[in-house]
């Protein structure tokens, strides 16, 4: 990665606006020269937030071509130079979390929600290109989401999750496990509605010493949380880091923490931001209107030495699409 970040930003479209269609979550990850985009679709519902009847898709572009966009300032799109395909359709698909664990080890977290019955899986390939899933149950949790980059640790591959475990009423951060790609376990759970507030959506980055998780928290003043731990087992007491923030996505670069969110910036308008650990200040990377819960969830990570950020934006119509930044 490059030493400073750009003071000039360039940003364009990727999954652009369409009537009644509401684009969200979006992740991204790099492989075979190529940039893979997983991305939730929905149609535009009124009464139901991020739409009904949601599609997993995939956008796939070759990595040359991507970059020469992002030079191109004449080019304020990258959908037609793409192919776009559909990964799942169950009915009402929810999260597209790509991940890569490892050199030839990819995953996709989704999770579907139909009839009141959410069910939560995970694809495993060795490219992006996903065919089939694993539902996971675990004993002892009622109900659970993924949320955050999976990784890999010692013990194997863990999965940043939040949900409820058995006799609570209550959400929590939890972190799952699995070593074998079929069976799934809880490693950890951090507190929850300790002195106010509930904690649930989380990325977890590793500095090569310890583990950093960063938590959104549900309650007033809506801010994001952090905790550290040596082992993913045991998490030291946790602090506030911001407020007013959602859905916090994190890596770990040249010892520095960056950290993309929903900015909760005013009532009229949200902001998706970035802000690293060793300069503590904020850079506004886009602002909408509308909704906050219509944008605001991002992807970070590094293509050919620069930094990117994929990101959906909410607007008065409720019809989300996807930008990506070049910083």
């Amino acid at each position: 990665m490059k030493k400073s970040l750009s003071s000039d930003p360039v940003k364009k479209i990727i999954i652009p606006q369409k009537e009644n269609t509401y684009s969200s979550f979006p992740t991204f990850t790099e492989y075979d020269d190529k940039i893979f985009i997983f991305y939730r679709q929905a149609v535009k519902n009124n009464k139901q937030c991020h739409g009904i009847k949601g599609k997993v898709k995939c956008f796939e572009i070759e990595k040359e071509l991507f970059l020469k966009c992002f030079e191109n300032k004449k080019s304020e799109t990258l959908y037609n130079y793409g192919n776009e395909s559909i990964v799942f359709k169950e009915g009402n698909e929810f999260d597209a979390i790509v991940s890569r664990l490892d050199t030839n080890i990819f995953s996709l977290a989704t999770r579907t929600y139909i009839k009141k019955t959410m069910k939560t899986f995970v694809s495993f390939s060795d490219s992006p290109v996903f065919k089939d899933r694993v539902e996971v149950k675990i004993e002892g949790i009622e109900w659970l989401a993924f949320y955050g980059k999976a990784l890999k640790c010692e013990q194997g591959y863990v999965f940043p999750a939040y949900g409820q475990l058995a006799g609570e009423t209550v959400e929590r951060p939890l972190i799952i496990i699995t070593n074998d790609f079929l069976h799934f376990e809880l490693l950890s759970s951090l507190p929850s509605n300790v002195d106010g507030p509930i904690l649930n959506e989380s990325s977890i980055i590793y500095d090569g010493k310890k583990y950093m998780i960063l938590m959104r928290e549900e309650t007033f003043p809506r801010g994001i949380w952090f905790s550290t731990s040596t082992d993913l087992c045991k998490w030291d007491g946790f602090e506030r880091f911001l407020s007013f923030a959602h859905a916090p996505m994190a890596i770990y670069l040249n010892n520095d923490i960056y950290l993309t969110f929903r900015d909760l910036i005013s009532e009229k308008k949200t902001g998706i931001s970035l802000i690293s650990t060793s300069k503590l200040y904020k850079t506004l990377i886009d602002l909408y209107e509308g909704s906050p819960y219509d944008g605001g969830y991002s992807d970070i990570g590094i293509i050919n030495g620069d930094l990117f950020i994929i990101y959906y934006m909410g607007n008065k119509k409720g019809e989300p699409y996807i930008k990506c930044c070049r910083l």
